[in-house]
């Protein structure tokens, strides 16, 4: 399976399309205020949460692997106006130091890997933790209600002449496992009623699963795995009434 969703070429337009505002609004307040702790987001991607959590008094560590995503953040942050936001983009082969982090937000990624690659992040966002830390997941989760999303537009955006539409579709992709999925996003440059440019991607993922996960974070070294309906952790998860968890684990402490 692909680990880099937004690359080859779909970064600056997938820029244009940021989550919606409520969801950032309750990841922060989930988080609640930084006061100068240390978030490590593992897999910034276009550093939309980064930036939230910033902006809350955060000092966040945005590290994103792949390359063109990490230049995407950099100059999203560089045209950021006001003061600056305590945001670092690190790339994966940075080594940041054990026990740094007062959290590790890991979103959006864990499905894109293989469950090598899976327990390999979730052991990294074990030795980053401080003792008492906490890592929060964002995830597909296995649902009988996810159903396939066939082409449409899902947004589009006027810059000046231009005009820029986002395409996207979703199924089952038997090729890649029996409960594998595909996205496709496919972004289009239009001028004048004329396609100029078009760029797409396409990725497979497999959606998790609460039991498989309680085992995952335990052989990394986290305890007390909880799965809630949204960020507020207000309402246990239940895949027959969602199909996507907000997933919370800690470090123990000695």
């Amino acid at each position: 399976m692909d680990a880099q969703p937004y690359s080859q070429g779909v970064a600056a337009y997938a820029a244009l399309f940021p989550r919606p505002e409520h969801e950032l609004a309750a990841l922060c307040a989930a988080f609640g205020p930084g006061q100068g702790r240390c978030v490590v987001d593992l897999g910034a991607g276009l550093g939309v949460s980064a930036l939230g959590l910033g902006r809350a008094g955060w000092q966040v560590l945005a590290v994103e692997p792949d390359a063109e995503m990490a230049a995407s953040l950099s100059t999203r942050l560089a045209l950021e106006p006001g003061p600056p936001v305590p945001v670092a983009v690190m790339p994966r082969s940075a080594p940041l130091p054990d026990a740094l982090a007062d959290a590790v937000l890991c979103q959006s990624v864990l499905h894109l890997l293989p469950p090598a690659e899976q327990h390999a992040l979730l052991t990294e966002a074990a030795r980053l933790l401080r003792p008492g830390g906490c890592l929060w997941i964002e995830a597909p989760f296995a649902s009988p209600l996810r159903e396939p999303v066939p082409w449409g537009c899902v947004g589009t955006r006027d810059l000046g002449l231009t005009r820029v539409e986002h395409h996207r579709c979703m199924e089952p992709d038997p090729t890649a496992g029996p409960e594998a999925w595909a996205t496709t996003w496919r972004f289009e440059v239009w001028q004048g009623g004329r396609l100029l440019h078009e760029v797409s991607r396409r990725f497979a993922w497999v959606p998790l699963h609460t039991q498989a996960l309680a085992r995952a974070t335990r052989a990394a070294g986290l305890h007390g795995l909880t799965v809630w309906a949204d960020w507020s952790a207000r309402t246990p998860f239940d895949p027959a009434l969602a199909p996507y968890g907000y997933a919370r684990c800690h470090r123990p402490t000695p």
